[in-house]
């Protein structure tokens, strides 16, 4: 129960450290989809113009073939 509880505390730090963060962090899984974005790339994406829905999506699929080569 300790060790759990320990464990959440050191997740919830990352968590916030990774959110907080001025720069743009995302993480894909093996197929290349985005599964976590932080709030700094975010607003980078629609600062420059793009939607927040990234999640599940390729580079592809969310910047377009062109960017995503680019990218």
């Amino acid at each position: 129960v300790e060790a759990e509880g320990l464990l959440r505390e050191s997740e919830a730090r990352l968590a916030a450290f990774l959110d907080n963060s001025p720069g743009s962090l995302f993480t894909k899984d093996a197929d290349g989809r985005y599964v976590y974005v932080n709030g700094a790339f975010l607003a980078r994406v629609e600062a420059a113009g793009g939607g927040a829905d990234v999640l599940g999506k390729t580079d592809g699929e969310f910047f377009g073939p062109d960017l995503a080569r680019v990218f």
